[in-house]
């Protein structure tokens, strides 16, 4: 994501963390970690969605949703933003390439004994710096094998652990990376499902929050 800051700061534009396209009806939204746009004091006029790694355009949408925590104690499942993309100002070719995972038909929910496999693709700070005396903007993404470790204590959370931390320093920027599980079928195609969006990470784990909070709050709240 393109940051645009204040006045006064100490640059007038910075990129940072980590989304996914999802599909509810016939409606698509982007979803990232909230405090990504906290820390950048983002509001809908002062963040805009880079589209994907070979693209220079920009997702357009209207506003941005979040969810509020009902315990103050306990606030990590509350920590995303949705945001609704206007497809009609898109142009054609970028709307054609718009593929956003169903919250439907593609989400299960954790823990799950099911998988075989989780995969998860973000965005690392470090692989993702703008260069601002040319002006250009290299994306770098980071698939990786995060491997599940159980429920967390906090509500709709759980923890996975880092496969291979010597391809990456830090996990910076990995927040609101999704995460897919994978099922292995004999003699058929490998499926694959949404499980979660990683919101934080320290050296050895991951925390994830439950992809099913997401598709009840859109079902439920965004229209």
């Amino acid at each position: 994501m393109l940051y645009e800051h204040l006045v006064g700061e100490s640059w007038i534009y910075s990129i940072g963390g980590t989304g996914f396209v999802v599909s509810s009806g016939a409606n698509n939204y982007f979803i990232t970690a909230h405090h990504c746009l906290k820390h950048s004091h983002a509001t809908a006029n002062q963040v805009s969605i880079l589209s994907g790694s070979q693209s220079r355009s920009f997702l357009p949408f209207d506003a941005i949703y979040t969810a509020r925590a009902n315990d103050s104690e306990d606030q990590d499942y509350a920590d995303f933003a949705v945001m609704r993309i206007k497809t009609d100002m898109m142009k054609i070719e970028d709307k054609l390439q718009l593929t956003g995972f169903s919250l439907t038909d593609q989400t299960v929910a954790l823990p799950s004994d099911q998988f075989d496999a989780f995969v998860a693709r973000g965005y690392p700070t470090e692989l993702n710096v703008p260069d601002y005396e040319t002006r250009l903007i290299q994306q770098h993404s980071f698939t990786f094998q995060p491997a599940f470790v159980g429920k967390a204590e906090e509500k709709h959370s759980y923890v996975f652990t880092w496969p291979n931390r010597n391809t990456i320093a830090s996990p910076d920027g990995l927040s609101g990376a999704p995460v897919f599980g994978l099922r292995k079928l004999s003699g058929k195609k490998n499926t694959m499902s949404l499980v979660g969006m990683f919101i934080r990470g320290g050296t050895t784990r991951l925390r994830c929050i439950d992809a099913y909070v997401l598709w009840d709050t859109i079902k439920r709240h965004v229209t």
